[in-house]
């Protein structure tokens, strides 16, 4: 809510082809495009066709912001100009109706301007202390510019990133015309491109990016080198290399590769070829000339599997030799990929996992819109495991599931699993009276291991629909163990059926005499355990459990009945005589 209260200190004079107008404009809150502005007051003066502001100021977020000036409503001619102080880009940003949430900081600038409100002249000199744009440091960033019968002149903007990354751009841009840009900028840090690309991942390193950009603004032109060393933690390069060409609403790519030397063989990956503007914005049913196709080929003779993004947190490190070429054509809506895909002997390190996945072999033939998988095995441990089939895709979205999954004692050696692991598991369609669902089926056999159950991670969204035939046997020799928590054996099977939105689970897991829980720093001995998996629409099972401790004369009793994150736990004393 705000009001405008509107002081008269002279009465309305001359007549009504040339008014005269002499007030004051007070306001206790205004809000524009989202920002509140405060302490608004101004003196407004009305001389027939020419309306004069003087000392007019706000306040925004705590900047300061003031405006001189005049205009005339008939000629449309202005001058004047306005003085900002330790103003919040992001809020200027905003009430110009230019939203953003990459950069922040504080502006202080003064902006001289004339002409007329078609053709305005601006001219803005300012500097930015300390701020930051896609959270990385940005500090004494200085702007000089000119706005002159719609040419905007760049006469400076340059400025510091973090130590020693520095930013310099010149140049000059007609609105309705050509352009003629340079922009240098070096030892960036990395991790800002990610983030402004919105990119999930943790980048090192810096890039440095020399740029000319022409054409005119309904068609620009550019050219554009970039290098870079850093990655991705866990994934990291020597050399990041790019020499980009727009010209017409087409990238030409004429280098992209990216390098990494282990020990001492050189492993480079690369990609060359068309991008038109057009394929990336094209929806999956827009119908594209042959020239309006991307044209990009990738070569991974090469490469290594550390060049490559880990695209997953789970990822400690991969390295393996890579080999094949792909072929990328069609729109980012509906690509189409052909080419092969090898790894001959591949290691990966997942997070938490201290045993290792060996001598991966992989071999993956992409035909148009479908990935077959020829080979993909691997070791861990002494066991083994398989996947075959292949998937298809109707633009980027998987269909036509056709995958088969088996391990056979796998190895594993971790914090929270220490033992053998078999399993089987198929993803294919079904077809249902609501359509067509990916079903996943199959079993996880668990015996002779040791396991600590991890906490309940709390959920991040829903999950995708998928049918379920799914069951997981314990054996005799299941050993759940975590120090001064609980030790047990526990044996069963349970099962999961329907959907992962709407699961149907069945089962128990019975927990054998003679385990311990520790509750209340006291050590109580298990007498009875169940886990039902009874609850509709629910992973998590139902909990029945009874247990005693003795202490001196004194039998405590613990009784635990519900769900995992809804349950009673009741303690009864009895004196022993």
């Amino acid at each position: 809510m705000w009001t405008v209260i509107i002081y008269v200190y002279k009465t309305f004079k001359g007549n009504l082809d040339r008014p005269i107008f002499d007030g004051k404009l007070i306001a206790d809150t205004l809000n524009f495009n989202g920002v509140d502005i405060t302490e608004v007051e101004g003196h407004l003066m009305m001389n027939g066709s020419d309306i004069f502001l003087s000392n007019f100021a706000f306040n925004s977020d705590g900047g300061r912001y003031e405006v001189h000036g005049k205009v005339n409503y008939e000629t449309n001619a202005m001058s004047g100009r306005s003085e900002v102080h330790n103003a919040d880009i992001a809020g200027l940003c905003a009430l110009a109706n230019l939203k953003n949430e990459l950069i922040d900081g504080k502006l202080d600038s003064d902006i001289q301007f004339s002409g007329t409100l078609q053709y305005p002249a601006v001219h803005i000199v300012g500097i930015i202390p300390k701020g930051t744009y896609a959270g990385a440091d940005i500090h004494d960033i200085s702007v000089n510019l000119n706005l002159l019968n719609n040419v905007l002149y760049v006469n400076k903007l340059e400025g510091m990133q973090g130590e020693n990354g520095t930013i310099n751009a010149s140049g000059s841009a007609n609105l309705n015309g050509p352009i003629d840009l340079k922009l240098s900028a070096n030892n960036l840090e990395l991790a800002m491109f990610g983030r402004a690309a919105g990119i999930d991942q943790e980048f090192i390193g810096t890039a440095s990016i020399e740029a000319n950009i022409g054409g005119s603004v309904d068609n620009p032109a550019a050219y554009a080198e970039i290098s870079a060393t850093g990655g991705i933690k866990g994934s990291t390069f020597d050399l990041l290399k790019g020499n980009f060409e727009l010209a017409n609403g087409i990238v030409k790519v004429n280098e992209l590769s990216v390098q990494r030397t282990l020990g001492e063989k050189l492993y480079k990956a690369s990609a060359k070829g068309l991008v038109p503007l057009i394929s990336l914005s094209a929806k999956n049913s827009m119908q594209l000339k042959n020239d309006e196709l991307i044209n990009l080929d990738i070569s991974l003779d090469n490469a290594d599997l550390s060049l490559l993004p880990v695209l997953s947190d789970y990822v400690s490190w991969a390295v393996g030799e890579m080999q094949g070429t792909l072929k990328i054509t069609g729109t980012a809506a509906n690509p189409m990929i052909n080419g092969k895909i090898a790894i001959p002997d591949g290691t990966t390190k997942i997070k938490g996992v201290s045993s290792l996945i060996e001598h991966q072999k992989m071999l993956l033939a992409f035909k148009g819109n479908r990935i077959d998988v020829e080979t993909f095995t691997g070791q861990i441990g002494n066991g083994h495991y398989d996947l075959t089939g292949g998937i298809s895709f109707s633009g980027i979205t998987p269909t036509n599931y056709n995958l088969k999954f088996t391990a056979d004692k796998l190895g594993i050696k971790s914090t929270f699993f220490n033992g053998p692991l078999t399993m089987e598991f198929m993803l294919n369609d079904e077809e249902t009276r609501f359509g067509k669902f990916p079903k996943f089926a199959g079993y996880i056999d668990i015996d002779k291991c040791s396991i600590s159950v991890p906490s309940i991670p709390e959920s991040e969204g829903e999950l995708p629909t998928i049918i379920m035939d799914v069951s997981v046997n314990l054996g005799d020799k299941v050993h759940f163990y975590t120090p001064y928590l609980y030790d047990m054996y526990v044996r069963g099977k349970a099962e999961f059926r329907g959907t992962t939105t709407h699961p149907r689970p069945s089962g128990t897991f019975n927990v054998k005499r003679g385990g311990t829980l520790n509750y209340l720093k006291t050590v109580f001995n298990i007498r009875e355990g169940e886990a039902h998996f009874n609850q509709p629409d629910s992973f998590f099972p139902t909990i029945k459990l009874s247990a005693d401790a003795r202490l001196t004369n004194t039998r405590i009793y613990l009784e635990i009945d519900g769900s995992l994150k809804d349950r009673s736990m009741k303690l009864t004393i009895a004196h022993l005589h």
